[in-house]
């Protein structure tokens, strides 16, 4: 595999900015090595002498935005479209906005992308057709409607490989599949818009995007993005001496086939590359089942994306599935966003097929690596000081931890509070949303899911959501291994239950002896509970509810005991194993549904 060279990867996003390349609007970086990648493995087919382009090419014309990546990306598939007798044409808008989302820089104020930032926003998105966009002339205009997502849904990204730089690979890339997605530095024979060649010149001038839609045994026949006038009605041959001076990337992709169902039909391998190298979920198999917050508000930046139209399309696909039940899900503080998509994903089936519609929260927490380096850096001050693992040590933990975890706490505790403050947060808008849809459907049973810091994000929500509907009602509420406090509890969810909102209160709970042979980062030696209780909450040893220690009966509150012993009610064996404990699951869903599920959760579909 070849590496760039270092001459030509801008070390920053304001080097890239104030580049030469930004100003000509020619603002395409190579796409770093990553070993996630996959590469494409030519077959043994013999190859055609020359291929000429079709005559049926659809040119596009960027003017004056360095939007070349989505434009680009958006000739080559509507090339695999045409090839396949379909008129499709889909938005270069749309992709270009995706890849800057998705690129190796944070945020979008910029212009420029990647082949790979491209390839990824089309992956987690989709693209939907050019007419929905047909009257932007800018790409800062771009903005996520419903009908865009719910068109993009249909144009999906199947498989994708990159093409190593070989000639023989891009001959035979073209052979199978017809075209092929690249990145080049071009120069200033690309202004000559004479003729049919482009011809080497030495100055250069920048990075741009195009696809390569055949070849002779001069050069490849590339389409551009500069419109009609360009070259050959938009087409120029780009000699192979040009090629091997100048390539930056290139990548060969296929349309993902469009399959019935609600599925998302994906398995899982377990392999060394699984965990950091492993690839994400793509945002268009969940974008029905999650809202995203992020500091009180809507995440609008990110890969997985929300905003009030994202709301209204849930809530419209919430209208059109006519499930008995819907379930609002909050996940445990440890969760990352990109753990928390992958149990959406893979938890996602299950519900549907039980008749449950899940709507999953995310709100930005990922605590569990910001405690790994909290601890390993207080735990190296202190272990040749204390020696082996003790409860001793434990305590010298908490007292050192306390300020920085306290904080960390807090910042956390904050974010599940927040998109339910107001009347107009973010928060309470999917709220009074979803209050409306249930009151014209009185039918359909509402039940609430939450694991560790998902009980504190709850205790918000339902607090909010009875004041959106004074005559809402739960019918059943899921704590597993709360780490709510019990003043907070008291506050928030106690009158709930009393009063009758909440029908049915359950709490999945480790026994005492678990939640002391639990670990954190396998530093701390008990359970993130008793780490939250006597090191980061307002006061040490304060009452948890998803601590046996300190339960007590509360009225119409069922505990349930996990001894770690399969075929219970509950059989996790850690502080984060309930989601992924199938005994535990299928009792919610049991509790849900009425009965034994139809469809019951496996450890295969729970292997995250």
């Amino acid at each position: 595999m070849q590496l760039y060279s270092k001459d030509y990867l801008p070390s920053s996003k304001d080097d890239f900015m104030n580049s030469p390349v930004s100003k000509n609007m020619l603002n395409v970086s190579a796409d770093y090595p990553d070993l996630r990648d996959r590469y494409y493995q030519p077959n043994l087919t013999p190859l055609k002498p020359f291929i000429d382009p079709p005559g049926n090419l659809v040119i596009l014309d960027q003017g004056k935005d360095g939007a070349c990546t989505g434009f680009a990306l958006a000739a080559t598939i509507n090339f695999i479209y045409r090839q396949q007798g379909r008129k499709h044409t889909v938005s270069p808008w749309m992709l270009y906005a995706m890849a800057k989302r998705h690129d190796e820089w944070l945020g979008e104020a910029y212009e420029g992308s990647s082949c790979r930032g491209a390839i990824k926003g089309w992956y987690n998105s989709g693209v939907c057709n050019e007419s929905l966009t047909e009257d932007i002339k800018h790409s800062n205009e771009f903005e996520m409607t419903l009908a865009i997502a719910n068109n993009a849904s249909n144009h999906r990204l199947g498989a994708y490989y990159r093409i190593e730089r070989e000639i023989s690979d891009f001959h035979a890339a073209l052979n199978e599949v017809g075209v092929i997605f690249v990145s080049a530095r071009i120069h200033e024979g690309w202004k000559d818009s004479e003729g049919d060649v482009i011809s080497l010149r030495p100055e250069p001038m920048g990075g741009h995007a195009f696809a390569i839609v055949g070849y002779n045994d001069e050069g490849f026949w590339i389409q551009n993005s500069w419109g009609m006038d360009w070259k050959k009605s938009g087409l120029a041959l780009w000699r192979y001496d040009d090629w091997a001076l100048n390539v930056m990337d290139a990548w060969v992709v296929q349309l993902a086939l469009p399959i019935s169902g609600t599925g998302t039909y994906h398995q899982a391998t377990r392999s060394i590359a699984q965990g950091l190298f492993s690839r994400s979920t793509p945002r268009v198999s969940i974008q029905d089942h999650f809202v995203h917050f992020d500091d009180g508000h809507f995440d609008t930046r990110s890969k997985y994306w929300s905003n009030k139209n994202h709301v209204d399309a849930i809530i419209e696909k919430l209208s059109d599935s006519n499930h008995r039940h819907v379930m609002l899900y909050a996940h445990g503080g440890l969760n990352s966003i990109k753990a928390s998509a992958k149990r959406i994903a893979a938890m996602k089936d299950t519900f549907l097929k039980n008749d449950i519609y899940p709507i999953h929260f995310m709100y930005d927490t990922g605590m569990l690596e910001e405690l790994k380096d909290i601890l390993g850096f207080k735990n190296k001050e202190i272990s040749n000081k204390v020696g082996a693992f003790t409860d001793y040590t434990d305590r010298i933990l908490e007292w050192a931890t306390r300020k920085v975890g306290g904080a960390l706490w807090r910042e956390m505790k904050s974010d599940a509070c927040t998109p339910f403050t107001r009347t107009t947060s973010d928060g309470t808008y999917f709220l009074t949303q979803l209050a409306a849809y249930l009151k014209d459907n009185s039918d359909i049973k509402l039940h609430v899911v939450g694991h560790s810091a998902g009980s504190i994000f709850h205790a918000h929500s339902l607090s909010r959501l009875c004041k959106v509907d004074e005559n809402i009602t739960i019918k059943s509420l899921h704590l597993l291994a709360p780490a709510i406090s019990y003043p907070l509890f008291n506050e928030k969810l106690s009158a709930l239950i009393e009063g009758k909102h909440i029908e049915s209160t359950t709490v999945y709970n480790l026994s005492e002896a678990l939640e002391k042979d639990d670990h954190v980062a396998r530093i701390y030696q008990k359970s993130l509970l008793y780490l939250v209780s006597n090191a980061f909450e307002s006061k040490p040893e304060m009452p948890l509810l998803g601590m046996a220690v300190f339960n007590q009966p509360l009225p119409h509150v069922t505990f349930k005991y996990s001894e770690g012993k399969e075929g219970e009610a509950t059989a996790a064996t850690s502080h984060g194993g309930f989601d992924s404990d199938v005994d535990t699951m299928n009792s919610v869903l049991s509790d849900i549904t009425g009965g034994s599920p139809k469809y019951p959760f496996t450890k295969a579909i729970l292997d995250y």
